[in-house]
């Protein structure tokens, strides 16, 4: 099975439904590793750098998603992954993609389906919060919390 792709509507939601991964700090238990970077490689594929050495990982670097520890990444980089820097992540709720790097008047440079949406759908496209960014090793998703809607 893939990666799955899930979104919560803001961090407390998330706190909320992972009550027993997360404690009242609200910090996550290695489980749920934080997410450093997101890397497009070759326009097709989502490389995700974990903040953990102590996860060892079986890479398989033609997946469409695969996520790499810090030792990791340095040994599959070759120099043309393009880093997706802050506020250029956006959720699109008509079509449940997912943009990454998204232009005005062509396509992202990549765009994947969300596979849920928890808490309210936004009507509008909304940015995502590349401040909070998980990944759950248990079962093998990358959560991202949708930004502050006052703020956008």
């Amino acid at each position: 099975m893939g990666t799955a792709l899930y979104l919560y509507e803001n961090l407390d939601h998330y706190c909320k439904k992972y009550e027993n991964f997360v404690d009242p700090r609200k910090t996550v238990n290695e489980t749920s590793f934080k997410v450093l970077d997101l890397y497009i490689k070759d326009e097709e594929r989502l490389w995700i750098i974990l903040d953990t050495n102590k996860y060892s990982n079986k890479v398989n670097a033609t997946r469409s998603i695969t996520f790499f520890n810090l030792k990791e990444y340095k040994y599959y980089a070759d120099g043309s992954e393009k880093l997706i820097t802050y506020d250029n992540i956006e959720y699109d709720p008509q079509s449940n993609l997912l943009k990454l790097i998204p232009k005005k008047f062509r396509k992202s440079c990549l765009e994947l389906n969300v596979d849920k949406f928890n808490g309210e759908k936004p009507t509008k496209t909304v940015k995502i919060d590349q401040k909070n960014m998980f990944f759950d090793m248990t079962y093998n998703r990358l959560i991202l919390i949708v930004g502050d809607k006052d703020k956008i």
